[in-house]
């Protein structure tokens, strides 16, 4: 959804979906698209930093 729609105009109700689970199921893992956009990047910024 952030690459489709990008990170400002991505809502929590995009993202749930998208991903075709309920909003509120959504929010029992995260508690912001910011944490959802986090959880993302972190395997490539980690081997990012690897290098």
């Amino acid at each position: 959804m952030f690459l489709h729609k990008g990170f400002a105009k991505a809502s929590m109700r995009d993202i749930a979906k998208g991903a075709s689970i309920g909003l509120s199921n959504i929010y029992n893992y995260f508690n912001s698209k910011d944490e959802i956009f986090r959880h993302i990047v972190a395997p490539l910024m980690a081997k990012t930093i690897e290098k």
